[in-house]
């Protein structure tokens, strides 16, 4: 039987600052970019160049970062739709960090898991990150360094296919990782008012629909 939702609830849940719509858009196109790179890893893709196909997987990691940045704009966007600055610039993680400033970890995904008890009540347990951000940057650094060294005069071609298995080798471990942290997911976002809720997020198999939601309560517990 599914209860109705009290009405308190349903008011502060219009409050937030988080525009669910978008970030479930962002953690699709994710997800998407997720399963292409795990094809390209599985050979499913045939790329015929070993040196490509490093530079494809890694293209799909650093397009995958970027939607992560954004979507840290997203958990509050409709607060920072008054002053982020809306340039070609702003998707960029760069612009993305120092926009955010000291909040930036905060904005940042914990992975969960749901504990084992009774289904009427939602804890949430594991909160360490198997990747931090500043980790997430880096390696979004290499990426991007990585992939503008395609210039004849500047690497051989035969440098970088000695390059390539120890690339391979290091985009496994770091897509590993990046899943764990994605797969169930928790954000901070806030209310109107600047009350700190969240939400929570579940990417769920390949077919699934990615779910998104909110954490929000009556605004009634004892403090």
């Amino acid at each position: 039987m599914v209860k109705k939702m009290p009405r308190e609830v349903l008011e502060r849940a219009r409050r937030t600052t988080a525009d669910t719509d978008a970030y479930k858009i962002c953690m699709t196109v994710i997800k998407a970019r997720i399963f292409t790179i795990q094809r390209l890893l599985n050979n499913d893709i045939l790329v015929p160049v070993l040196m490509l196909k490093v530079e494809t997987i890694y293209l799909q990691i650093r397009l995958l970062l970027e939607m992560l940045y954004l979507s840290s704009i997203v958990t509050r966007k409709k607060k920072y739709d008054q002053y982020w600055p809306r340039t070609e610039k702003e998707y960029q993680p760069s612009e993305i960090r120092r926009f955010l400033g000291e909040t930036l970890d905060e904005h940042f995904p914990y992975p969960f898991r749901q504990s084992q008890g009774s289904s009427a009540s939602l804890r949430l347990e594991s909160f360490d990150r198997p990747v931090t951000e500043a980790e997430v940057y880096k390696f979004f650094n290499k990426c991007h360094q990585y992939l503008h060294e395609p210039n004849p005069y500047k690497k051989s071609w035969a440098a970088r296919e000695v390059e390539c298995n120890s690339l391979l080798e290091e985009a496994v471990d770091f897509l590993k990782k990046v899943w764990v942290l994605l797969e169930n997911h928790y954000r901070v976002s806030e209310l109107d008012n600047g009350e700190k809720v969240g939400f929570i997020c579940g990417l769920g198999k390949e077919t699934d629909q990615v779910v998104v939601a909110l954490l929000v309560s009556d605004g009634k517990e004892s403090k």
